[in-house]
């Protein structure tokens, strides 16, 4: 069953606010898909109780796993994971790089975090070497007297 990770990154942003004294008498948060925004409710109970047993399993979230739907609190593992998808714009263009047939670890996200920055540095420097290229030409042209 493919990923959504835009459903992993809200649950991760929902159990992470949670605390148990927001709700007298409750030490965990039910995570129900009626709760979610409607984008997530095509997707069916079974994917998105599924992706949450996944989220368990990979060490995402801490729960009981007999109750899946049930979390209490982020591992350390989540914390970092959620980290480098926080950011709303840095996460939509991080999702354009993302290989849909691999395991989208921590490890695996940060790779392609240093490939998309490197890739923009790059850019960054063939604009600056292209900008001040022209900036020299320019220069040149008019203590030549061509420019006036």
């Amino acid at each position: 069953m493919e990923r959504d990770m835009d459903l992993i990154r809200e649950i991760l942003l929902r159990v992470e606010k949670f605390h148990p004294s927001d709700i007298p008498g409750q030490f965990f948060l039910a995570l129900k898909l009626s709760d979610f925004p409607e984008k997530f409710h095509p997707m069916g109970e079974y994917k998105f109780f599924d992706t949450i047993g996944q989220m368990y399993d990979h060490g995402l979230l801490k729960g009981d796993k007999n109750y899946v739907g049930h979390a209490y609190d982020l591992t350390w593992y989540g914390h970092d994971y959620l980290d480098e998808i926080r950011d709303p714009v840095w996460f939509e263009k991080l999702k354009k790089y993302l290989e849909p047939n691999r395991p989208h670890t921590l490890a695996y996200l940060r790779k392609k975090r240093k490939q998309i920055e490197e890739e923009f540095f790059r850019w960054m420097v063939f604009w600056a070497t292209s900008a001040l290229n022209w900036i020299i030409m320019f220069t040149i042209a008019y203590f030549l007297g061509f420019l006036g």
